[in-house]
């Protein structure tokens, strides 16, 4: 894995400096510590740093091709590059290296902007074509990898990651408050935003253009939902174990040691089951203990650990070194970031490094296959929408609580209000209007007891739709469930479970490879009947029909599961407490107006008295409160 930057300004008597060009990849030797490249050509400046994964001795960045017209800088991996190579070779293309860099550079060559549609893999690339003084960007279909741009009359910067742009001198950092809310809201600021104004993410499946001062993207690829399929459940059974075996078999290429993240889960434990079948060495496995109780999963890793005697390895995530942590973490991601999973993720990573370069990941089993629970809240919600729908007409939704707030460890009252909570959810017009409440952490009274008044009034002017709502609404599905997963797929998964990934692996100089965001297996869930996802209340059961005989009883029979994630709910009424109150609370702390303190201390009042659970949204507030501190201001 690798960290990549580049700068292309339109007037062609400037020259990119190439301090600067260094000091945009040396932000990121975290990414790529054992090797660093950069091309300069004038008025275009293109740089990397190099994990060291395959071609150890050949793959050296940027590389150029023989006529000295195309540069390429790459970060990611492309599992089909040999497939892609032999294609090439027989249209007259020879190679001076064994690395799949220099593929996507050929591929290039041969069939321009649609070399994308032939590449398996994980990718951010750049391409410097000076046939045409054209630079091409490209993000891979799941949005794995990164990538970071900022344009503007003068110029165009990308990245990896968003603090190398921030080091041209002329780039603005004011603070989007619509991305902002999105935060709050998300506990992520979702695709194409970041949290400063200008500067965007590229979406993922998607290619930007720039040539004559103009610059445009384009998806080359959108998830295609079938609509009343006729195949037997045993010949989707079947496909779909043939597709993961070769998803996990040409993942393990690689000439450095790989391994696995277990956390015992469908997901992970099917991949360390098919991991096992195609390596020649023992499997590395790597779990975390998040807590107690149900943040406890390790019986279930040491049950798949067992079942395939592989060389196993646990931590325990623990509060106490918090304080120091996480300020440390929140630098790595660059705008706020509030998923607190993070922090298990990142030990896990850690871990992993001391024993391999390469983990593969479970990443994306719940997206595809309708794995989460409320997966299944929502398409109850759906079947009731037609029976309750007078709560419109009844007001419910303006003094319903909402359920992520619920009274804690009080029985029946607490049940009450979680079915008042359904109720409410009912009462809005549409399904993607449920579902945008759902997966919704700072819903209005909320953002209206915390916002400052500044906040408030500028996105009143310029609140933007969700991208949640529109994600679920712009997809050919014709079942609300597929409608939820192409959500999750294209909003949720790229901007929070693929971004704390890549991130905290990246932090440990980590490749994490995730076999189930093959694109060949997201095409074949949108062709799975949404009832062979979640049938008769099982979640992901054509997943589990297909892995069953990989899977040991106790990962099957399983009835809740929670990855890696941590207790923040009871650490901000223990280990935290006095932490958080100081530095959301306490004398000389960032907030730039955004926030109201007054509304902070009701939550956190509310929450240590137990009678209403805040535990995300305090970690929300804390992360930002650090962030700003460390990110907003220089």
């Amino acid at each position: 894995m690798c960290g990549i930057a580049g700068i292309l300004y339109f007037d062609r008597q400037r020259l990119v400096p190439q301090a600067l060009l260094k000091s945009m990849t040396d932000a990121q030797a975290h990414r790529g510590p054992d090797d660093e490249g950069h091309f300069l050509a004038g008025n275009v400046g293109l740089g990397h740093r190099r994990l060291s994964i395959i071609d150890l001795s050949g793959g050296h960045q940027p590389i150029t091709d023989e006529t000295g017209s195309c540069t390429i800088v790459f970060n990611g991996e492309i599992y089909n590059y040999l497939d892609v190579n032999a294609d090439l070779k027989r249209k007259g293309h020879s190679f001076k290296s064994k690395s799949d860099t220099e593929t996507i550079l050929r591929a290039y060559l041969e069939y321009g902007e649609d070399c994308v549609t032939h590449l398996n893999g994980m990718f951010a690339f750049a391409i410097w074509d000076a046939r045409t003084d054209k630079l091409f960007l490209a993000r891979d279909r799941a949005g794995k990898k990164p990538l970071y741009y900022y344009a503007d009359k003068e110029k165009l910067v990308f990245a990896s990651e968003l603090k190398s742009i921030l080091l041209e001198p002329s780039v603005p950092r004011q603070i989007d408050p619509v991305a902002l809310d999105a935060y709050f809201r998300h506990m992520y600021v979702p695709d194409p935003l970041t949290i400063f104004q200008g500067i965007r993410k590229l979406p993922t499946a998607s290619i930007l253009i720039c040539k004559d001062q103009a610059t445009s993207i384009r998806k080359y690829w959108n998830i295609r939902y079938e609509t009343g399929a006729s195949r037997r459940e045993e010949d989707y059974v079947e496909e779909l174990r043939s597709l993961m075996d070769d998803a996990v078999k040409i993942r393990l290429m690689s000439e450095v040691p790989l391994g696995v993240f277990l956390s015992g889960g469908v997901d992970s434990s099917s991949i360390t089951g098919l991991m096992a079948k195609h390596s020649v060495h023992k499997v590395k496995t790597f779990s975390i203990k998040g807590g107690e109780g149900v943040f406890n999963e390790l019986p279930y890793a040491r049950a798949v650990a067992e079942m395939y005697g592989t060389e196993h390895h646990e931590f325990e995530v623990k509060p106490e070194r918090m304080e120091t942590l996480l300020p440390r973490l929140i630098g790595y991601f660059d705008e706020p970031f509030a998923d607190s999973s993070a922090i298990p993720t990142y030990h896990v990573s850690k871990l992993a490094r001391e024993k391999v370069t390469v983990a593969l990941s479970g990443e994306g089993g719940d997206e595809l296959f309708a794995g989460y629970t409320w997966h299944k809240t929502f398409m109850t919600l759906q079947k009731m929408r037609g029976l309750l729908a007078v709560g419109a007409k009844t007001g419910l939704s303006g003094w319903l609580p909402d359920s992520n707030v619920p009274t804690v460890n009080q029985g029946s009252v607490k049940r009450l209000l979680y079915r008042l909570d359904l109720a409410r959810r009912l009462s809005l017009p549409s399904g993607a209007e449920t579902y945008q409440s759902m997966q919704t952490s700072f819903h209005d009274h909320m953002a209206n007891l915390v916002y400052g008044d500044g906040l408030l009034s500028e996105l009143k002017s310029r609140r933007s739709v969700d991208p949640l709502r529109e994600a679920f609404e712009d997809n050919n599905a014709s079942d609300d469930l597929d409608r939820a997963l192409n959500a999750d797929i294209n909003v949720y998964l790229p901007g929070d479970l693929l971004t704390k990934v890549d991130r905290m692996s990246m932090a440990n100089s980590l490749e994490v490879r995730a076999p189930l965001l093959d694109y060949r297996i997201i095409e074949f869930s949108a062709r799975v009947p949404a009832s062979l996802k979640l049938h008769n209340g099982t979640s992901k059961y054509i997943l589990k029909k297909a892995m069953e005989n990989v899977l040991p009883d106790a990962v099957k029979n399983r009835k809740t599961k929670r990855g890696f994630s941590i207790p923040v709910e009871a650490w901000f009424r223990g280990d935290l407490k006095e932490y958080a109150r100081e530095t959301l609370l306490g004398a000389g702390n960032f907030n730039g107006g955004y926030l109201k303190k007054s509304g902070i201390a009701t939550m956190l009042d509310e929450h240590a008295s137990g009678r209403r659970n805040y535990g995300p949204q305090l970690w929300a507030l804390l992360v930002f409160e650090l962030w700003g501190r460390q990110c907003a201001g220089k």
